[in-house]
């Protein structure tokens, strides 16, 4: 699996790599510099030198204008995102960059409202923690928005081939994405790679 952030804290090179990318590509079309809304904080991470690095690389490249809503540091994996209170939170942006990461927020219509705005028209660049952010929600809105749209014949891939465990798999004190109850199928998988013998608690 590529780590989206090094070891030190920074995005790694793949990331802002294919986060300039999409920026390059809506940027370059636009005669007005491209509105973005950076949603940072929460748990685990230095989002305050995140930030910085990515809204600052990102923009020495591109012209992209930035609304950075920073917070939620000292409520970790609980807090709910201010800007998501309002009704239409990402009109006016052309692009929201997800960094935040608030993986026990359960509640069902906050994530719903959430993932709405993406499924309605605007683009997500869903990167590092928000991965598995409202992972403790019984819906899976949000994890959709990192899934491939299924073929115009309704069919989906699956290649377990790249199938990895994530860190939860080896410690209960790993914080990765996690399927909610019921997301299981009544088939051996035969590929990718095996639940570990042994775990560290």
């Amino acid at each position: 699996m590529t780590s989206l952030v090094s070891r030190a804290g920074r995005p790694s090179p793949r990331i802002v790599f294919v986060l300039l990318g999409l920026v390059l590509t809506v940027a370059c079309s636009a005669v007005e510099p491209l509105r973005a809304l950076m949603v940072t904080g929460g748990c685990c991470h230095d989002y305050q030198a995140q930030k910085k690095i990515l809204s600052e690389g990102i923009s020495a490249r591109a012209p992209v204008v930035w609304t950075i809503v920073h917070e939620g540091d000292a409520d970790g994996r609980e807090h709910k995102f201010s800007v998501y209170e309002k009704p239409d939170w990402a009109k006016g942006f052309d692009v929201v960059l997800h960094n935040e990461c608030s993986g026990m927020v359960s509640n069902v219509d906050w994530v719903e409202h959430i993932a709405r705005a993406h499924f309605e028209g605007v683009p997500a660049v869903v990167l590092h923690c928000s991965i598995h952010s409202y992972r403790a929600s019984s819906t899976d809105e949000w994890r959709k928005l990192a899934v491939s749209r299924p073929r115009p014949d309704g069919s989906v891939v699956l290649d377990f081939n790249r199938a990895i465990n994530y860190p939860s798999a080896f410690t209960p004190y790993g914080t990765c994405p996690m399927p909610v109850a019921g997301n299981s199928i009544d088939v051996a998988v035969e590929a990718g790679e095996k639940l570990p013998a042994g775990r560290i608690v």
